[in-house]
């Protein structure tokens, strides 16, 4: 009984124009939240660093990227929008178990062959943002 008395309730207080008003209000925050947060315009960069060169590619381009350095190869993946080191015959391998880094800031580095990957943002926005306060 307590079912329906709420049920009879609900539709004498919930109009029609109630709930196209609660579906056009969930529309526009939706449309503003991937508008906001959504994909920047530019894409992010891959800057790759050895001795007194520097490499840049766009994480956008899926790429095999392979280096000599002094103690051998070292071989670097770009897919899915991140980076990777695949292989490399440094001994530890610390590189190659740091995984896939795609957001700007992250960084892997191969000491003994001297290899530094770093993603840096493309856009325009220089400094801290408010998320860092």
């Amino acid at each position: 009984m307590r079912n329906k008395e709420l049920a009879a309730v609900f539709r004498k207080t919930v109009r029609p124009a109630d709930i196209i008003l609660l579906i056009l209000c969930t529309g526009l925050i939706l449309f503003l939240s991937f508008r906001i947060y959504g994909k920047k315009g530019n894409s992010d960069l891959v800057e790759i660093r050895m001795k007194d060169d520097v490499w840049v590619y766009s994480l956008d381009t899926d790429r095999i990227i392979e280096l000599k350095t002094d103690i051998g190869p070292i071989v670097i993946e770009i897919g899915d929008r991140s980076v990777r080191v695949k292989e490399s015959c440094c001994e530890e391998k610390i590189c190659v178990r740091t995984g896939a880094v795609s957001k700007p800031g992250q960084w892997i580095a191969c000491l003994p062959s001297g290899v530094m990957i770093t993603i840096i943002s493309n856009g325009t926005e220089e400094g801290p943002d408010e998320t860092a306060y």
